[in-house]
């Protein structure tokens, strides 16, 4: 394998990534419904920003019951970096236990970088939806 005897850091942007890959790619997997997929890489794709509009602890709420696959996934991954102890739920840490408002804020910014790469890789995984952009090639074509 070449490089192996090198030591690359891996970033925490490629930690997120990698996270992000395997949950998502897991949980299409187990959906075997092509309507059940395309419905989570919608819901992937509004996470981010409801998070940026409403606040982590209301988008969280909101996606526990919508959604709860893109909520658990946020919540693991707030376990392995160490935000949350395993016993640990996302909403009764936020509600409970998060009293530090920077805190919380480095929270809210950590989940929508890594939300960002779950709607990324959703959109790869998922192919055929209607909120593709169009080519912007095709339009020279019909021209």
């Amino acid at each position: 394998m070449l490089y192996e005897h090198i030591e690359v850091p891996i970033s925490l942007e490629h930690t997120r990534a990698r996270f992000a890959y395997n949950s998502v790619n897991t949980t299409i997997g187990n959906l075997t419904d092509p309507d059940r997929r395309k419905e989570f890489k919608s819901w992937a794709a509004k996470f981010p920003s409801m998070i940026s509009s409403c606040g982590l602890l209301q988008a969280a709420t909101f996606y526990k019951e919508k959604n709860e696959k893109l909520y658990t996934i946020l919540q693991d991954w707030f376990k392995k970096t160490g935000f949350l102890n395993d016993d640990q739920g996302l909403l009764d840490y936020l509600m409970n236990h998060c009293t530090d408002t920077y805190h919380y804020i480095l929270m809210v910014k950590e989940a929508i970088e890594f939300l960002s790469w779950v709607k990324r890789f959703a959109n790869i995984l998922v192919p055929g939806t209607t909120n593709e952009p169009q080519d912007i090639n095709q339009g020279e074509q019909n021209a």
